[in-house]
């Protein structure tokens, strides 16, 4: 006989099962939140960021070898108390135990020396060698056992990089590299902020990080591990990538520098480029378009680069892929120091001279970078002054034949015509094929002249301009 069970629900059990689920609910809800609060804070945890910057060989005797350290804060409201900083160098290239041998000063930067607020100051503590290829500095606030953590007795460390110390070691060696490096094991740990509720210090608790570090920084000057940029003239569209040799393959480059000829050049006493270096080759690298010239200015911004912040200049060689190098076809390297920020300009003979839009800084190896080809504004001025050469290239802009800075009608006058039907090193070579003919006119000298990238032209008589600050 087959049976039939009934299983009796009334509502107050309904009633109970939804109770309980919705407690569970809730309950799982609440935990849920508590954990994304608790990964909150520990995402916004202050930390700090570390780095070398402005890395430069200062002439003397001996030469020094000057870098700043720089920190910053991951979150704002982060007093500053007590900081430590270790770093590990080359001993054959400084020596060893460079604080008992007196090889190394210390000097304080924005962060240790507010003068908004006196009151707001700290001191180093102590220098050390803390082994014989190891440094190590300690600094403290003046106020750390008077005041919780305020903007009238503790400096709020920026959440953009700030110079804190800026450290100048003697150089025994100049062909060794600095081989300085953050010791992160003994600095981590060691970092201190200031409570804002009382007058305990606070431990850093997240590890920091390092930008960079300087072991492969040369101590023989500014290295420029990476300086690149593209002209019009002898460019290539069909590789995307590539300048024309055309110079090279029919022996026409000169083997000394070419900044410094015979005045007037081309009716022009005085051209943009000039320079009495001495700079020469016994022969070129096998993919050599040109010489160029390499200047550095020192500015806080390119606008205020003027001829005024020139500091100093080399002449180097241009490569097919836009590289450029010294005459031993190294990366160029120039002894120069400076104090507000790294500006480089690019003179060709007849292409309009460029500068860099931007500071120059250090690059994650301690060696300094600079592409002007890859984007119209890595050239202060943009358009006015760099040309679109395709593929996403950009360059300096042929047929300024008399370097005066401008693309106007004496260059087709003064310069094109004299050379036409030449063959050679000539000013009226625009495209640099070692030919001065009609196309140098045509292809080059009427699309330059016709306003360039300036809206509108700035005169019937004259097209692009070099926006490099007079």
């Amino acid at each position: 006989m087959r049976r039939t069970y009934f299983c009796l629900i009334n509502h107050h059990t309904i009633h109970d099962f939804r109770f309980i689920n919705d407690f569970i609910m809730r309950k799982f809800t609440l935990l849920l939140v508590c954990f994304v609060f608790m990964g909150g804070l520990l995402v916004a945890q202050e930390a700090l960021t570390w780095r070398f910057a402005n890395p430069q060989v200062v002439a003397g005797t001996p030469d020094v070898f000057q870098f700043d350290v720089q920190v910053k804060a991951s979150a704002s409201g982060t007093f500053q108390r007590d900081f430590q900083i270790y770093f590990d160098y080359n001993t054959a290239a400084f020596g060893s135990n460079i604080v008992t041998n007196g090889k190394i000063a210390v000097s304080e930067l924005e962060l240790m020396d507010n003068t908004s607020y006196p009151s707001a100051t700290y001191t180093i503590v102590n220098s050390a060698d803390n082994t014989n290829s190891k440094f190590a500095v300690i600094t403290e606030a003046d106020n750390e056992l008077a005041q919780s953590g305020t903007s009238t007795f503790f400096l709020e460390v920026p959440t953009e990089f700030t110079g804190l110390l800026r450290f100048q070691i003697d150089i025994a060696d100049a062909n060794e590299l600095a081989g300085i490096s953050f010791d992160a094991s003994l600095m981590d740990g060691g970092q201190y902020m200031q409570s804002t509720s009382n007058t305990d210090p606070v431990k850093y608790a997240e590890a920091a990080t390092y930008d960079n570090n300087l072991s492969n920084a040369s101590l023989k000057g500014l290295l420029f591990s990476t300086l690149k940029c593209f002209i019009e003239g002898p460019y290539n569209a069909g590789t995307g990538s590539i300048m024309n040799t055309d110079l090279l393959t029919n022996g026409y480059i000169p083997l000394n520098q070419p900044f410094n000829p015979s005045l007037p050049y081309y009716d022009n006493a005085s051209p943009v480029w000039l320079y009495s270096g001495t700079e020469t080759v016994s022969s070129f690298p096998a993919n050599t378009v040109d010489w160029v010239l390499v200047q550095l200015r020192d500015a806080s911004d390119a606008a205020s680069a003027g001829s005024g912040s020139i500091i100093g200049s080399q002449a180097g060689l241009l490569l097919d892929d836009g590289s450029i190098v010294d005459v031993d076809g190294n990366p160029l390297v120039i002894k120069q120091a400076y104090n507000s920020g790294l500006f480089v300009v690019i003179y060709h003979r007849n292409h309009l001279g460029v500068i860099s839009n931007f500071n120059v800084g250090i690059n994650g190896t301690g060696t300094y970078e600079y592409d002007f080809s890859d984007a119209v504004n890595k050239v202060f001025g943009g358009s006015n002054g760099h040309k679109d050469l395709g593929s996403g290239i950009y360059g300096l802009v042929s047929a300024d034949g008399n370097a005066n800075g401008l693309i106007q009608s004496t260059d087709e006058t003064a310069v094109w015509k004299s050379d036409l039907g030449g063959s050679g090193y000539m000013g009226g070579d625009f495209n640099m094929n070692g030919l001065t003919q009609s196309t140098d006119e045509t292809l080059n000298w009427k699309p330059n002249l016709g306003g360039g990238g300036q809206v509108p032209s700035k005169s019937a008589d004259s097209g692009y301009e070099s926006q490099i600050p007079k």
